[in-house]
Order: structure tokens, then sequence, then C-alpha cells
């Protein structure tokens, strides 16, 4: 999607921008991507409210089941990489959070991370459970956004985070799924460490994606 608008009508194109947000259920990733060109003469910001947002969130509920009695532990990661590119003058700032909860009295755990600087982003966001039990209950939720709080005169402002927000829900190999509210849960995906098995892990929620500017 590309907008063009200006409080100018002799100079129509002097603002330009773009986005694109979808949590991917096939290939187990969320991806945003954003650009805005500001080709005034004068800044453009938000006062602390983002003039360009791109959001995409994905969240199920899963159900496990073993016949182990003792703990085990439940881990899930966001790997994230991409790069922003925008100058010194403007604020930009991508995010991304897991959180996993467990249903009962305990407490959920989350990982987050904040990404302010020009150029390339590479974080991996990881938590882990130790749970019990011959059925566990999992609430798991991601979310990746790009964020564009001020763009300087002239500054072209770009991030890509599209294809690269991978999802993984790591379980010891006796632990089963055995449900999840999604549907997207199931195919075990092979990852190195012994003894365990990664599998996909990606929600209900599609796309949440938008914008918005703000005159001086």
């Amino acid at each position: 999607m590309t907008v063009a608008d200006s409080d100018d009508p002799a100079n129509p194109d002097d603002v330009e921008f773009a986005y694109f947000a979808s949590a991917d259920i096939g290939n187990l990733e969320l991806k945003v991507t954003g650009k805005l060109v500001n080709s005034r003469g004068t800044d453009m910001f938000g006062q602390g409210v983002p003039i360009l947002q791109s959001v995409a969130e994905a969240r199920d509920i899963v159900t496990l089941s073993t016949a182990r009695t003792d703990p085990f532990d439940v881990t899930l990661n966001l790997v994230v990489h991409g790069d922003m590119n925008f100058g010194a003058n403007s604020q930009v700032a991508a995010n991304s959070l897991i959180i996993l909860d467990v249903a009962g009295p305990s407490l959920n755990v989350s990982d987050s991370g904040r990404y302010t600087t020009s150029g390339a982003i590479s974080d991996t966001l990881s938590v882990t459970r130790t749970v019990s039990g011959p059925t566990v209950v999992l609430e798991i939720q991601t979310l990746l956004s790009f964020n564009v709080f001020k763009a300087a005169a002239g500054d072209t402002v770009t991030g890509d985070l599209g294809n690269t927000a991978f999802i993984q829900l790591i379980l010891p190999e006796d632990v089963a799924i055995e449900s999840s509210s999604s549907g997207t849960f199931g195919v075990p995906i092979p990852v190195p460490e012994p003894g365990t098995m990664a599998l996909g892990a990606l929600g209900l929620l599609a796309v949440a994606a938008a914008s918005r500017r703000r005159r001086r």
C-alpha cells in the first residue's frame, strides 16, 4: 500500500508512505515493513504517537499431553532479523515481544526487544517454563512492530522485518500437542538439539497494521 499526501496542492508528492504486516501461517513467521519519504522542508512528528506504524501479532492456546511424571521444560523462541535505515534526526523504533503463559496461579514469562538504531537487526527472544502434569495448557503471544515517531525534513525512513521473525515452540520428544486453538500446531519441525523437536507456532491474528500522520 502506498499513499501520497500533501498540505501544498502545488506539490502533491512531498510525502509518501507504505506499510505491510502479516502473520504467515505457512512459513511460521511475522512480517512487518514500512517506508516514509518526507520531501518537505519541515519535520513530520507525532509528539509521542507514531506517524506510521506496522504491527503483526500471533496468538495461540495449546494443550500438551504426556505420560511422564517428572517436570519438563517448554521453550518459546522468536528469531528476529532485519534492518532499518533513517537519518540521525528521525526517530524510529522496532519492537518484538513473546509471552508464554501457563493456566493456573503462576505468572507468565516474557522477553522483548526494542531496536532504535539505523542498520541491521539480529536478535533472538527466548522464554522457558518448567511445567508438569499429564495435561498442560499454554497461552502463546508473539508480536513484531515498526514505528516512525519523527521523519526529519528530507529524510527517507525504511524498515524491513519481512520474512524474518520465526516462531519456534520447543518440547521434549515425549510431549505431544493435544490441541491448538489456531489449528496451526501438530507438524514437528526438527531442530539440532538432541531429544527435542520444534513445533510450528503461529496464531489466530493475521494482520494488524495502521498509520497515523499529524501535520505541524
